[in-house]
């Protein structure tokens, strides 16, 4: 009841009340105290008709977009490494450097 601070004790009566005519939870007294647990037969029952039909479905739409994901981060990591590489290759380096000179050349700093 502490978890459920809106329901009052007479309304979690009444909710286990009518999971337990639905066969969902048992209880048994020990004592002065009642002891509710849950009856997993009913609930695997309805798991196995509602659920299990769409469970392979899912399975495989999950591992699709998995797959997906794994490939589009493989690709952008050998872009990046692409790009990195050609930037440390003596082509691009010559080449900014040539483009600094005459930068500067136009702009007067060097003769």
């Amino acid at each position: 009841m502490e978890s459920f601070p809106h329901l009052s004790r007479f309304g979690v009566m009444k909710h286990l009340e009518v999971l337990r005519q639905a066969g969902l939870v048992q209880t048994r007294e020990q004592g002065r105290q009642r002891v509710n647990s849950l009856n997993v037969f009913p609930i695997r029952r309805i798991y196995e008709r509602w659920v299990s039909p769409f469970q392979e479905m899912w399975s495989s739409q999950l591992l699709g977009i998995k797959a997906m994901a794994e490939k589009e981060s493989t690709r952008k990591r050998r872009s990046r490494k692409r790009s990195k590489e050609s930037i440390r290759s003596p082509e691009v380096i010559k080449s900014v450097s040539n483009n600094k000179n005459h930068q500067a050349r136009k702009c007067g700093e060097l003769t």
